[in-house]
């Protein structure tokens, strides 16, 4: 969410462009990772991130450059929305006890990776670690793959920052129960504004 800036608040109230098509993000199936800062968005355009070509050269890449996608699937993915960070409401803290809203909480996905053996969590562990070498500038971003032929992607055709990555140790041991493994990263407040979501021309499952 944009908060208070007196610099910007200027003129009219702005209409919300309207659309006939409504947008839905669906089932977030898998994850690209991608090192951050690139020296150059790895798609020119959207023309050419739909093409698997294209993934498949990035992914070839032995540099910094290269996109690696995990063939694991999401078991219970979730995007829980953002909640309000508010000074005062219904005290004596506030003029007649109103809130004032001061920004929000961390945005936040979460998921599930199932099955892993003790050397893909090792490595799925190193995979992550890309991502905590800081928290005051960007070092992985991600990519998500929805549906069958949907991606998610930063709207010059590169990763979306992200941070705090996590890899948890397995659940399971129970009769007729699955071993998963909890995975989790946080998303930039307002990352969606800087963002662009679209079908790709094939299905990314075969990536």
């Amino acid at each position: 969410m944009k908060f208070l800036s007196c610099n910007t608040l200027t003129g009219p109230l702005v209409t919300p462009t309207a659309s006939n098509c409504t947008t839905l993000l669906l089932q977030a199936s898998r994850l690209g990772l991608q090192k951050i800062p690139v020296a150059a968005a790895p798609f020119a355009d959207q023309p050419a991130a739909m093409l698997k070509a294209s993934w498949d050269t990035q992914m070839a890449l032995s540099t910094d450059a290269k996109i690696v996608v995990p063939k694991f699937k999401h078991f219970a993915p979730e995007l829980p929305p953002t909640e309000a960070v508010k000074k005062g409401s219904n005290d004596n803290s506030t003029p007649n006890g109103r809130s004032i809203v001061m920004g929000q909480t961390i945005p936040m996905f979460k998921a599930q990776w199932n099955g892993l053996n003790p050397t893909q969590y090792s490595q799925a562990e190193d995979l992550m670690n890309w991502g905590n070498a800081n928290v005051d500038f960007d070092s992985l971003g991600v990519y998500f793959f929805l549906g069958t032929r949907q991606v998610l992607m930063s709207k010059d055709f590169g990763p979306i920052p992200a941070h705090a990555f996590f890899i948890g140790d397995p659940t399971g041991m129970q009769l007729h129960e699955l071993t998963m493994f909890p995975i989790e990263f946080e998303l930039d407040k307002g990352w969606f504004r800087d963002t662009i979501v679209f079908d790709l021309g094939f299905n990314h499952n075969l990536l």
